[in-house]
């Protein structure tokens, strides 16, 4: 599944199982996939702002389990269906913008695609748009 990612974008799934598993979660969600994509990628990190990450994992915190009540299950954990739909997304955005691997960015504008997702509704409350996102890194690209 992951042959098309590139290497930050492996590590930026990897970082979001770590972040599901921290957290207690029974399979990655669009926000732990947010997280991982924060964690790996500080260019991304600084598009959607300074102090983010922690600012949504402050806001994740309060809604999981209790610390004592978390159980990391070993080992792998399935994606959702939001988040599988985010990284199909990514997969389409890379292909539109001719890239030939899945990177961060591709990831974060795949978030963005999916209706009524709480990774998205985040990412917009922090002033990231997918068209505006889509340009920067269309301009990136030419330089």
């Amino acid at each position: 599944m992951f042959e098309q990612y590139s290497e930050p974008g492996r590590r930026a799934v990897l970082f979001a199982l770590q972040e599901a598993q921290a957290l207690g979660s029974p399979r990655i969600d669009t926000v732990h996939l947010l997280l991982g994509i924060l964690r790996e990628d500080a260019n991304v990190a600084r598009q959607v702002g300074t102090g983010a990450f922690q600012t949504i994992r402050k806001e994740l915190e309060q809604v999981a389990p209790p610390r004592q009540e978390r159980v990391a299950p070993p080992g792998d954990l399935p994606l959702s269906r939001k988040a599988r739909l985010a990284m199909t997304y990514a997969t389409k955005e890379a292909a539109e913008l001719d890239s030939q691997q899945i990177e961060p960015p591709h990831l974060i504008l795949g978030l963005l695609r999916v209706k009524e997702c709480t990774a998205a509704k985040l990412l917009r409350a922090y002033g990231m748009e997918s068209r505006r996102y889509r340009e920067t890194l269309r301009g990136d690209a030419l330089q």
